[in-house]
C-alpha cells in the first residue's frame, strides 16, 4: 500500500556495506547505497536504495520536514521510502487544492440551496425539471 504524507525524519542511516561486510554492487559492478529513516510516528526503519551520490534520499538529515512516499511490502515486513519528485509534489498539491475548492462549492451549493445543486443526477435524465425557455431533449428531432 503507498501513502504519501509530510513526514519529519528522526534518524538517517546510510550505508555502503550489508551486515557481513560486502559493498553493495549492483549488477554491472557499480555501487549502491542503502538509506535507512526512522520517521516521526513509527518505530521502525524505512529504506530506499540510492543508485546514485545525487539522489536526494542521501542528502537526508535528523530534523527534515518533507512529502514521502512511504510503502510496505504484501507482508508488512518491509517498510520502503521514496523521496517524490518535484513535479510528483507539484501535482499532489495542486490536487489538494482542487479537492479543497470541490469541497467549498458544494458547501456553497448546498447551503444556498441553488437550483443547480438541485439539479445535478447520476445517470438519466429523468425528473430533471427544465425553465421553460429552455429546449427540452425530447423536442431535438436527431
Amino acid at each position: 500500500m503507498e501513502q504519501i504524507k509530510e513526514c519529519a525524519v528522526k534518524k538517517v542511516f546510510i550505508g555502503d556495506q550489508s551486515k557481513d561486510g560486502k559493498k553493495f554492487l549492483d549488477k554491472n559492478g557499480k555501487p549502491y547505497w542503502k538509506v535507512a529513516i526512522m520517521i516521526d510516528d513509527e518505530t521502525k526503519y524505512r529504506s530506499c536504495l540510492c543508485f546514485r551520490r545525487d539522489d536526494r534520499a542521501m542528502s537526508l538529515q535528523a530534523g527534515d520536514k518533507l512529502i514521502l512516499k512511504l510503502y510496505a511490502s504484501p507482508s508488512g515486513e518491509f517498510l520502503n521510502f521514496e523521496v517524490p519528485s518535484k513535479k510528483e509534489i507539484d501535482f499532489i498539491e495542486l490536487k489538494g487544492r482542487v479537492d479543497a475548492m470541490e469541497k467549498i462549492v458544494s458547501k456553497l451549493a448546498l447551503s444556498n440551496n441553488l437550483e443547480f445543486a438541485k439539479s445535478q443526477k447520476v445517470g438519466g435524465m429523468e425528473g430533471v425539471e427544465y425553465p421553460e425557455s429552455d429546449i427540452r431533449p425530447e423536442d431535438i428531432p436527431f
